[in-house]
């Protein structure tokens, strides 16, 4: 940032333009009464924004706001519809059994709207599915790394997504081994999901695969207790019995 001391009182467009860079895409920039948003937004990516604009740029921009307005709106909506066009479409293979091609729409849509987190998990859903239709285990291990990878920038950009945590952790167990890492995502989906019961079985098998059998018996206590599916029920009551003659 240049020129932080000065001699005297800055003036209205000069303060807004040095504290610009702290406040980058805010909407309430420093900017004249009464004047067009999207002019201030505009001028606020001129190459440098700490410059005074000429009245002639100023009137430049005006006219380009002017004119442009309707077409950039828009396009923002089409940009906007497109990406939930991907989305659907991508919800849609999924439903299918088309897992391929539910990732490539879900990565469209990521190309499109880089910071959401649902997009990120439904793309770790499809890569986690399309690894299990791989030929090559070189192929298998490049899918599970991008649904790994997808799962995790859910997590970054919204740390309390419990079915990322979910999906994670069915990763890890199922498919990875990874029952320690495993282990910390399927606690934060009880934290939140205390009583459900397909997390509870997924806790259990973490526990058994980390050889904690008393816990993972303890687990498929839980499950029994809470599973309204009387199939469920019964497949925990056997993976109980399993677990007991194995100690």
């Amino acid at each position: 940032m240049k020129r932080l001391a000065r001699t005297h009182t800055p003036n209205l467009r000069a303060a807004c333009a040095l504290v610009l860079p702290l406040v980058l895409f805010a909407l309430a920039a420093c900017r004249g009464d009464g004047e067009d948003p999207m002019l201030s937004r505009l001028r606020r990516t001129e190459p440098d924004p700490e410059a005074t604009p000429t009245s002639e740029r100023i009137e430049e921009l005006e006219s380009d706001v002017a004119r442009y307005r309707d077409e950039v709106e828009q396009r923002f909506r089409d940009t906007r519809n497109l990406v939930s066009a991907h989305r659907m479409l991508g919800m849609r293979y999924l439903e299918a059994g088309m897992y391929g091609p539910a990732l490539d729409q879900f990565r469209e849509a990521i190309d499109l709207q880089s910071d959401n987190p649902t997009l990120y998990y439904y793309a770790g859903v499809a890569a986690g599915h399309y690894a299990g239709g791989a030929l090559e285990p070189e192929t298998s291990e490049e899918r599970l790394e991008i649904a790994e990878r997808s799962y995790l920038r859910a997590l970054e950009l919204r740390p309390d997504y419990t079915r990322a945590s979910y999906g994670l952790a069915i990763l890890y167990a199922y498919e990875l081994e990874r029952f320690e890492e495993a282990r910390e995502q399927i606690d934060a989906v009880l934290d939140a999901w205390p009583k459900d019961d397909r997390a509870l079985a997924v806790s259990a098998y973490v526990y058994a695969g980390l050889d904690r059998i008393d816990e993972a018996i303890r687990e498929y206590d839980r499950v029994i207790e809470h599973t309204t599916s009387e199939s469920f029920r019964r497949e925990a009551g056997e993976m109980q019995q399993r677990l007991r003659g194995e100690r």
